[in-house]
């Protein structure tokens, strides 16, 4: 299959990017930023068929890295595809003047991504019409779309709920106070940092469904960029406070029919040890192949828990809301611990 370099900054939009890739076959490495991005290449300069793009990342955004891929690298024939929550005509002259191939919307379209790819893989396709998204239809006014569209979420990740209700208590707690961190920028002066901060809410709230949210993110972001007055300014932060407060309840409500989070413990002479360290070690291969099935065999593992085990299992599960699961697989070695300290004390009562 073809081999993706994936990088983003923002946890939930990457994977659900490396989901897409993987569930069409793809082989995917991922990188954080512009920096990361160009060491994985310099190290493996002929091992990606492609590289995804984000464009606006901190220490260096997707601009600045695709210049020094084409240049510094000389990997001038690396199909480099732009993916941002920007789709206007002028963001992909923009992508395209940097030396970037193609240029696609957030929320990622499965169609559209794979054909992309595949129309890149093809000689003599970069010399053509810049492939992508098409200009934007005209826009819905904001009153009129939904809180959340669930199910056209799900279906960008395959229907994968647990998954899908992990990056909802993700975004809940990340993004809970972007508006007032956005409102403190402004405060300061700091549009640049407020438009930032707008661009990714907006991302992160497509990628989720949370449409109305998104869309006044976007109404946000562009009136920073043309310099609106601080009065128009204070009324788009304040609709944008109520969509982010209302998507929020919406997520955490999804979040919860879609995979409950309460505990679930058995009784001790009900307890399968074997079974127990079975699905602890699926887990930790998952985790160290950074597999996203980590998330179903971490539900399966906390169905064969005891109440002893919980407290541990709970530092797994904490790291895997965060999507982080180099933390998570460090919190297996405490259940294993856990486990182990469990199995004696049971041990020397039996000798007693």
């Amino acid at each position: 299959g073809m081999s993706v370099l994936l990088v983003e900054d923002h946890p939930i939009n990457r994977h659900v990017a490396r989901e897409i890739l993987i569930g069409e076959g793809a082989e995917v490495a991922v990188a954080g930023d512009g920096q990361e991005a160009i060491d994985q290449l310099r190290e493996r300069p002929g091992a990606f068929n492609a590289v995804l793009m984000d464009i606006q990342m901190p220490q260096m955004d997707g601009f600045e890295a695709t210049a020094i891929i084409r240049g510094t690298l000389g990997l001038t024939e690396l199909p480099i595809i732009a993916v941002t929550a920007n789709s206007s005509a002028e963001d992909r002259a923009q992508s395209r003047a940097a030396g970037m191939n193609a240029h696609l919307a957030k929320p990622i379209d499965v169609q559209s991504l794979v054909a992309t790819l595949l129309a890149l893989a093809r000689p003599g396709s970069a010399d053509g019409p810049m492939p992508g998204t098409a200009s934007p239809s005209p826009a819905q006014q904001v009153e009129e779309l939904p809180v959340l569209a669930l199910e056209p979420a799900l279906a960008r990740l395959a229907g994968h709920r647990t998954l899908y209700a992990q990056m909802a208590r993700l975004f809940a707690q990340e993004q809970g106070e972007s508006v007032s961190r956005l409102r403190a920028a402004l405060s300061q002066g700091d549009r640049i940092e407020a438009a930032r901060a707008a661009h990714t809410l907006k991302g992160v709230a497509a990628t989720l469904g949370a449409e109305a949210l998104s869309a006044l993110s976007s109404q946000l972001e562009r009136a920073l960029k043309r310099g609106a007055n601080p009065e128009e300014l204070q009324r788009l932060s304040d609709r944008l406070a109520d969509a982010l407060a209302q998507a929020i309840v919406a997520l955490e409500q999804a979040a919860e029919e879609l995979a409950p989070a309460a505990e679930h413990a058995i009784a001790e002479e009900d307890f399968d040890s074997s079974a127990f360290v079975q699905c602890l070690d699926r887990l930790v291969v998952a985790l160290v192949d950074s597999n996203m099935a980590a998330l179903d065999h971490f539900s399966d593992l906390r169905e064969l828990a005891t109440a002893e085990l919980l407290p541990a299992l709970r530092n797994v599960e904490d790291a895997l809301g965060r999507l982080d699961f180099s933390t998570a697989l460090d919190a297996c070695r405490r259940v294993e611990a856990a486990l182990d300290a469990m199995t004696d004390n049971h041990t020397g009562e039996s000798r007693e």
